[in-house]
């Protein structure tokens, strides 16, 4: 099965393949929907005094693959000057709220979810107003129907539901994850929505760039016999890292072990983990202080002849000859930062849909056991 962009194919007819392909279009139509919902979150700000430089908390937070899109986007939100701003998972949230939670200053709780029906994410929303003296919801969801808007007090609350196609049929999160990372990095500097619409366009472009001239690369490395899958990234690249073993992980229900770190990160001791059936992505930052540490890594790594296939995505690399697929972004060296986990988290879901592929999967639902599920089962919230 060949992975195309052909408007004209069937895509094999699984949810996940047409949902990977349709990212660059999707990322075109949420910036859109949030321009006319940007008005309203402005004002929404305004009532709630949610401004950078005034005394007030922000939490970014969500179960698994949402919470992931809290770690990438905290680097949006400190560099508009929200210098309070952490990112904390419900799974963290429902058992150690009473840690995690400063009640006695105001609160802005983002949460996440693709469905919105988590038991933890509606469980931490419940725990913020029920303990924090003042407290004001910023709900970002794929489905409006959901327990989470569902939940949202008109008085405190505000909610900004992706284009109907971020909510991905297939188990694994694809659109919805790209498609709410790109939302809540453009809710970060609200104001200056507008002057963002060149960033988006490159990243549509990339996005196009990587599926339409990387497609046939990342089917033959997903057919090699790897059984690790390491993703490197740093700053923002560190939770698509995170999100990148994920997705993997998933799509070939847990026959590729997933790890992530960052490159300084993986010198101490993380490194033992490769071995001769790792395949090891290196998740390049456009950032030139940043990159000078990231290619000394790149290169012991390959003075080591540690690994099986290295693969790097980035605007440049030191020497190509130290990696064995260089999927080469040009444009990306005019992205900010914090945007570059859009484009890039398209290369693990990709391997990971290949991959699953290979392994004679269904993509759509890889789990042969039901170990996983699109939404999480079985979780008892406790008073």
């Amino acid at each position: 099965m060949q992975l195309t962009s052909n408007k004209n194919s069937s895509c094999d007819d699984t949810f996940t393949c047409k949902e990977i392909l349709g990212q660059p279009e999707l990322w075109q139509k949420t910036y859109t929907q949030l321009l006319k919902k940007s008005s309203e979150i402005k004002d929404f700000f305004d009532a709630q005094n949610i401004h950078p430089g005034n005394e007030i908390n922000i939490i970014l937070t969500g179960a698994g693959t949402s919470a992931y899109i809290g770690e990438i986007t905290r680097y949006a939100f400190l560099k508009a000057g929200f210098h309070r701003t952490q990112a904390i998972p419900t799974t963290d949230l429902v058992t150690h709220y009473e840690d995690l939670l400063d009640t006695e200053t105001p609160l802005l709780l983002i949460s996440f979810g693709r469905s919105g029906n988590s038991p933890e994410s509606v469980a931490a929303l419940n725990l913020a107003n029920e303990h924090c003296k003042k407290v004001s919801h910023l709900i970002i969801t794929c489905n409006p129907s959901g327990k989470l808007s569902q939940k949202a007090d008109p008085s405190n609350s505000c909610i900004f539901t992706l284009p109907p196609e971020a909510e991905d049929k297939g188990l694994a999160m694809t659109g919805s994850f790209s498609s709410m990372v790109l939302a809540t990095t453009l809710i970060a500097d609200l104001p200056n929505i507008q002057e963002h619409q060149a960033s988006v366009d490159t990243l549509v472009a990339l996005g196009n760039e990587v599926i339409d001239n990387y497609k046939d690369e990342l089917q033959y490395i997903a057919n090699k016999d790897f059984t690790r899958v390491i993703f490197l990234g740093d700053g923002p690249n560190l939770g698509c890292a995170r999100e990148s073993h994920l997705k993997v992980q998933e799509l070939s229900d847990g026959i590729c072990i997933g790890k992530f770190d960052s490159f300084l990160g993986f010198r101490h001791g993380p490194k033992a983990v490769v071995d001769e059936h790792s395949l090891i992505v290196y998740l390049l930052s456009n950032n030139e202080h940043v990159s000078r540490y990231q290619f000394d890594l790149i290169e012991q790594i390959a003075d080591q002849k540690l690994g099986l296939h290295h693969i790097a995505i980035g605007n440049k690399i030191r020497d190509k000859k130290l990696v064995d697929t260089f999927i080469h972004l040009p444009e990306s060296s005019s992205c900010p930062e914090h945007f570059l986990p859009i484009p890039y988290v398209l290369v693990a879901q990709m391997l990971g849909f290949y991959k699953s592929e290979a392994l004679a999967l269904d993509p759509d639902n890889p789990s042969k056991n039901g170990a996983i599920s699109r939404v999480v089962k079985g979780v008892t919230i406790y008073e």
